[in-house]
């Protein structure tokens, strides 16, 4: 699947995900927004990042997001580093399981990737 197909569709299925919690949702019209989705609540706002991942970890025995962004331009594209302080949430889509997991950024630190590892997926929400 395209790339840019996959990310749609991780963010279509994180917002599903958010609406049924009873969150209001708000999302981006450019690719180049620097959320993928704000949510209100209770009077509260919260900046999500969404990734989509299908990788499986080389042993199998879990799934691995890629945490950077990368923004094409008119030359090459920009690769923009992970950093937990822009958002509030990270919402990861694993598409084979048709799964929403969401993380709080500020455990997640700086980091390039993030391993989610089957048993854990019990635990998540």
């Amino acid at each position: 699947m395209c790339v840019i197909k996959s990310g749609a569709l991780g963010e279509l299925a994180a917002m599903k995900h958010f609406l049924s919690l009873g969150y209001e949702v708000y999302t981006a019209v450019t690719d180049s927004s620097t959320y993928d989705i704000i949510l209100a609540k209770d009077g509260q706002l919260l900046r999500v990042e969404v990734k989509t991942t299908a990788a499986r970890s080389r042993n199998n025995k879990g799934w691995v997001v890629h945490l950077k962004r990368v923004r094409p331009n008119k030359t090459q594209n920009k690769i923009h580093p992970f950093d937990s302080s822009r958002i509030d949430l990270l919402a990861v889509y694993i598409t084979p399981l048709d799964r929403v997991v969401i993380f709080e950024a500020r455990n997640l630190q700086q980091r390039s990737t993030l391993s989610i590892l089957d048993g854990q997926l019990a635990t998540l929400s």
